[in-house]
């Protein structure tokens, strides 16, 4: 149980796309990688709150952001 928890505690980032798509990840970078969205656009939406809605230019999937730590 403690490695699991351990690997669960890795993760700051929470991401629900639109599509029915779920992930969590470890920084900004993987998240654009994966969605299109520049990390430094995420960066700044999520500066107010530590939750925010993206949408990439080539896409018409949404995204909804929430940093954990």
């Amino acid at each position: 149980m403690d490695e699991f928890m351990k690997s669960v505690e890795c993760y700051n980032y929470f991401v629900l796309g639109s599509d029915s798509t779920c992930n969590v990840y470890k920084s900004l970078r993987e998240i654009q990688d994966d969605i299109s969205v520049d990390y430094s656009t995420i960066s700044k939406k999520l500066k107010e709150n530590n939750t925010c809605y993206v949408t990439p230019k080539s896409s018409e999937t949404h995204y909804f952001i929430k940093k954990f730590k």
